[in-house]
């Protein structure tokens, strides 16, 4: 959605940092709130939802943790039309560059409401596939689900990873191939952080595919190490066998003067 910014270099990386502060702090106070709330814990723990439990005995008001309930459900609609739109673009963009299957359909523009409504409406048919699936087993639902976490975790590695080697080589920086923008660490304290985020993500990422207790049963087998991996191995026959005649990398966009080519 970046290239529908305007001065995206600024404003991109600017509401990011804001949004991250401020969600933050506003986390860290409702982190304090709870813990400081004196609530029968057993009845939490065996609750199926303990947020609204525990909003109701801290204020003693079963209508304060409705409330709240309430209040959450609509920010989780909120949240779910920006994942809606961010999504479906970045799908709409990967077609664009031919990175997709199927991708002369899903990069189309709907002529009248100048969106990408068949991206749209496959982010919303899958998502509610993966919906469908919680009806028959949650343990195939959470299994589909993880693969979110372990997903983003190694998009961040694997550009931290390109851009940690970009620092070091030259090929990022002044006299290099690609340009710093206005928001970076510079020379070793950026080069540290790089290697510590790297350091770090590499130990979630290990973590993440381990079952969370013990004894393990298929009920609680942590099964995002299948699903991830069998994403990554689709990904590679799609690119191997399709995808490389016809995907060149990210395109670019170039304002033409016309005034050069009139008559």
């Amino acid at each position: 959605m970046s290239e529908e910014v305007q001065n995206a270099e600024k404003s991109v990386a600017r509401s990011m940092v804001v949004s991250l502060v401020l969600n933050g702090v506003l986390a860290f106070a409702v982190l304090l709130a709870v813990l400081y709330t004196k609530v029968d814990y057993d009845s939490v723990a065996a609750a199926q939802y303990p947020f609204v439990l525990i909003v109701a005995q801290g204020t003693q008001s079963l209508g304060t943790g409705v409330t709240m309930a309430v209040v959450i459900a609509i920010l989780q609609f909120a949240a779910c039309v920006g994942a809606l739109a961010s999504s479906s673009r970045i799908v709409w963009s990967m077609a664009r560059d031919r990175a997709l299957p199927e991708w002369q359909y899903l990069r189309r523009i709907n002529p009248a409401t100048t969106i990408p409504l068949t991206a749209i409406l496959t982010i919303v048919v899958i998502t509610m596939a993966l919906g469908l699936i919680n009806i028959g087993s949650t343990t195939i639902f959470d299994a589909f689900i993880s693969l979110l976490l372990e997903a983003l975790y190694l998009s961040y590695l694997i550009a931290l990873v390109l851009l940690l080697k970009g620092r070091i080589s030259g090929r990022i920086g002044p006299n290099g191939a690609f340009k710093w923008g206005p928001w970076r660490l510079p020379g070793l304290i950026g080069t540290l952080n790089n290697i510590f985020a790297c350091f770090y993500l590499v130990l979630i990422c290990f973590f993440a595919f381990w079952p969370s207790s013990l004894p393990v049963t298929p009920e609680n087998m942590n099964f995002s190490v299948v699903v991830t991996g069998a994403v990554v191995l689709f990904s590679s026959i799609f690119y191997f066998v399709s995808a490389r005649k016809v995907y060149g990398g990210p395109l670019k966009e170039v304002d033409v003067d016309e005034s050069n080519y009139a008559a």
